[in-house]
Protein backbone atom coordinates (compact mmCIF):
# COMPACT_ATOMS: atom_id res chain seq x y z
CA UNK A 1 0.00 0.00 0.00
CA UNK A 2 1.42 3.38 -0.85
CA UNK A 3 -0.19 6.58 0.59
CA UNK A 4 0.03 9.78 1.90
CA UNK A 5 -0.76 12.33 3.93
CA UNK A 6 0.17 15.88 5.78
CA UNK A 7 1.18 16.07 9.17
CA UNK A 8 -1.57 18.18 9.90
CA UNK A 9 -5.21 17.99 8.57
CA UNK A 10 -6.62 21.42 10.38
CA UNK A 11 -3.66 24.20 11.11
CA UNK A 12 -4.35 27.44 13.46
CA UNK A 13 -1.97 30.28 12.63
CA UNK A 14 -1.55 33.97 12.75
CA UNK A 15 -1.64 36.67 10.09
CA UNK A 16 2.34 37.25 8.83
CA UNK A 17 3.38 33.56 10.56
CA UNK A 18 5.04 31.00 7.85
CA UNK A 19 4.63 27.61 8.89
CA UNK A 20 5.58 24.09 6.95
CA UNK A 21 3.43 21.30 6.29
CA UNK A 22 5.35 17.82 5.96
CA UNK A 23 4.37 14.31 3.81
CA UNK A 24 3.67 11.53 5.43
CA UNK A 25 4.52 8.61 3.06
CA UNK A 26 3.85 4.88 3.48
CA UNK A 27 6.14 3.11 2.78
CA UNK A 28 8.60 5.47 3.69
CA UNK A 29 11.13 4.33 1.89
CA UNK A 30 9.48 6.13 -1.51
CA UNK A 31 12.37 7.38 -3.29
CA UNK A 32 10.73 10.69 -4.46
CA UNK A 33 8.95 12.53 -1.48
CA UNK A 34 8.87 16.00 -3.14
CA UNK A 35 5.40 17.53 -3.59
CA UNK A 36 4.17 20.97 -4.69
CA UNK A 37 1.99 22.93 -2.45
CA UNK A 38 -0.91 24.51 -3.49
CA UNK A 39 -3.18 27.67 -2.00
CA UNK A 40 -7.37 27.22 -2.86
CA UNK A 41 -7.37 31.52 -1.68
CA UNK A 42 -4.08 33.50 -2.08
CA UNK A 43 -5.64 36.28 -0.04
CA UNK A 44 -5.69 34.15 3.02
CA UNK A 45 -2.54 31.65 2.23
CA UNK A 46 0.42 31.77 -0.27
CA UNK A 47 2.89 29.14 -0.81
CA UNK A 48 6.99 30.16 -1.61
CA UNK A 49 8.54 26.84 -2.32
CA UNK A 50 8.19 24.41 0.67
CA UNK A 51 6.94 27.77 2.92
CA UNK A 52 3.85 28.83 3.49
CA UNK A 53 3.19 32.55 4.64
CA UNK A 54 -0.08 33.18 6.52
CA UNK A 55 -1.35 36.72 4.38
CA UNK A 56 -5.04 37.27 5.32
CA UNK A 57 -7.49 36.21 8.18
CA UNK A 58 -9.91 33.57 6.80
CA UNK A 59 -10.05 29.79 6.07
CA UNK A 60 -8.89 27.66 2.86
CA UNK A 61 -7.17 24.52 1.78
CA UNK A 62 -3.36 23.81 0.98
CA UNK A 63 -2.98 20.90 -1.19
CA UNK A 64 -0.13 18.98 -1.57
CA UNK A 65 0.73 16.83 -4.75
CA UNK A 66 3.36 14.43 -4.94
CA UNK A 67 5.87 14.97 -8.28
CA UNK A 68 4.86 11.98 -9.48
CA UNK A 69 0.95 13.51 -9.04
CA UNK A 70 0.03 9.77 -7.79
CA UNK A 71 -0.80 10.96 -4.34
CA UNK A 72 -2.57 14.18 -2.78
CA UNK A 73 -3.30 15.24 0.25
CA UNK A 74 -5.12 18.70 2.12
CA UNK A 75 -5.27 20.46 5.20
CA UNK A 76 -7.77 23.08 6.36
CA UNK A 77 -5.72 26.42 7.27
CA UNK A 78 -7.42 29.02 9.77
CA UNK A 79 -5.96 32.49 9.56
CA UNK A 80 -6.23 33.99 12.87
CA UNK A 81 -6.26 38.11 13.03
CA UNK A 82 -3.21 38.71 15.50
CA UNK A 83 -3.91 38.48 19.00
CA UNK A 84 -3.26 42.36 20.19
CA UNK A 85 -5.61 44.92 21.43
CA UNK A 86 -5.70 48.95 21.29
CA UNK A 87 -5.75 50.01 24.67
CA UNK A 88 -7.62 53.36 22.65
CA UNK A 89 -10.21 51.00 21.57
CA UNK A 90 -11.99 50.26 25.28
CA UNK A 91 -12.78 52.88 27.93
CA UNK A 92 -12.78 49.88 30.62
CA UNK A 93 -10.37 47.48 31.75
CA UNK A 94 -10.28 44.42 34.49
CA UNK A 95 -6.82 42.88 35.75
CA UNK A 96 -6.37 38.98 35.81
CA UNK A 97 -2.96 37.49 37.59
CA UNK A 98 -2.98 33.68 36.92
CA UNK A 99 -1.35 30.58 37.16
CA UNK A 100 -1.03 29.10 33.53
CA UNK A 101 -0.85 25.93 33.16
CA UNK A 102 -0.90 23.49 29.46
CA UNK A 103 -0.52 19.94 29.84
CA UNK A 104 1.12 20.20 33.24
CA UNK A 105 3.59 23.01 32.19
CA UNK A 106 3.93 26.69 31.98
CA UNK A 107 3.17 28.03 28.33
CA UNK A 108 6.91 28.74 26.54
CA UNK A 109 7.41 30.97 23.88
CA UNK A 110 5.72 29.05 21.38
CA UNK A 111 2.39 29.58 22.81
CA UNK A 112 0.32 32.71 23.42
CA UNK A 113 -2.24 32.96 25.83
CA UNK A 114 -5.15 35.69 25.34
CA UNK A 115 -8.44 36.53 27.33
CA UNK A 116 -11.69 36.98 24.83
CA UNK A 117 -15.00 38.03 25.31
CA UNK A 118 -17.65 37.30 22.47
CA UNK A 119 -14.58 35.50 20.50
CA UNK A 120 -12.37 38.45 20.58
CA UNK A 121 -9.16 39.17 22.13
CA UNK A 122 -9.42 41.43 24.69
CA UNK A 123 -6.06 40.84 26.63
CA UNK A 124 -2.70 38.71 25.99
CA UNK A 125 -0.96 37.40 28.76
CA UNK A 126 2.32 38.84 29.78
CA UNK A 127 4.97 37.13 32.01
CA UNK A 128 5.25 39.41 35.57
CA UNK A 129 8.07 37.94 37.98
CA UNK A 130 7.42 39.94 41.72
CA UNK A 131 10.19 38.89 43.85
CA UNK A 132 10.22 34.74 44.36
CA UNK A 133 6.42 34.63 42.70
CA UNK A 134 5.90 34.24 38.86
CA UNK A 135 2.66 34.66 37.30
CA UNK A 136 1.13 35.81 33.89
CA UNK A 137 -1.16 39.12 34.01
CA UNK A 138 -3.44 39.85 31.79
CA UNK A 139 -5.29 43.93 31.26
CA UNK A 140 -8.80 42.92 29.47
CA UNK A 141 -10.32 45.80 27.59
CA UNK A 142 -14.19 46.36 27.70
CA UNK A 143 -16.85 48.75 27.15
CA UNK A 144 -17.28 48.09 31.49
CA UNK A 145 -20.21 46.54 32.95
CA UNK A 146 -23.18 45.56 31.17
CA UNK A 147 -26.59 44.55 32.81
CA UNK A 148 -25.68 41.34 31.47
CA UNK A 149 -22.16 40.77 32.33
CA UNK A 150 -19.44 39.66 29.54
CA UNK A 151 -18.20 36.02 29.76
CA UNK A 152 -14.53 36.10 29.75
CA UNK A 153 -12.60 33.24 28.23
CA UNK A 154 -9.26 32.52 28.25
CA UNK A 155 -7.50 30.53 25.07
CA UNK A 156 -3.65 29.15 24.08
CA UNK A 157 -2.23 30.01 20.73
CA UNK A 158 0.77 26.91 20.18
CA UNK A 159 2.69 27.65 17.35
CA UNK A 160 4.31 24.35 17.71
CA UNK A 161 1.57 22.17 16.80
CA UNK A 162 -0.97 25.05 15.12
CA UNK A 163 -3.60 24.14 17.24
CA UNK A 164 -5.96 26.63 19.34
CA UNK A 165 -7.28 25.11 23.04
CA UNK A 166 -9.83 27.24 25.34
CA UNK A 167 -8.95 26.91 29.12
CA UNK A 168 -12.31 25.47 30.96
CA UNK A 169 -11.72 28.02 33.61
CA UNK A 170 -13.72 31.90 32.99
CA UNK A 171 -14.60 34.76 34.81
CA UNK A 172 -17.36 37.16 34.25
CA UNK A 173 -15.90 40.61 33.68
CA UNK A 174 -16.68 43.26 36.49
CA UNK A 175 -14.08 45.46 36.42
CA UNK A 176 -12.32 44.41 39.34
CA UNK A 177 -8.83 42.82 39.83
CA UNK A 178 -8.60 38.91 40.11
CA UNK A 179 -5.77 37.08 42.02
CA UNK A 180 -2.29 38.59 42.88
CA UNK A 181 0.88 37.38 42.04
CA UNK A 182 1.30 35.36 45.40
CA UNK A 183 -2.06 33.41 44.48
CA UNK A 184 -2.97 33.28 41.35
CA UNK A 185 -6.01 32.40 39.43
CA UNK A 186 -5.72 28.91 38.36
CA UNK A 187 -5.90 28.56 34.19
CA UNK A 188 -5.05 25.18 33.49
CA UNK A 189 -5.68 22.83 29.92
Amino acid sequence: VQTMVLDHDTVYVMEGDRFALKPVFTPDTISNQAVFFASDDSEVVTIDEDSIQAVGKGWTTVTAVSVSGRFMASCEVCVMPRWQVSPYSYPDEMFVFAKVSVDGKEPDGDMMVAALINDEVRGVGQWLTVGSYRCMVFRILNNGVDEVPDRVDFACYNRTTFRVEYFKQWLTYDGETHGTPKEPFELRI
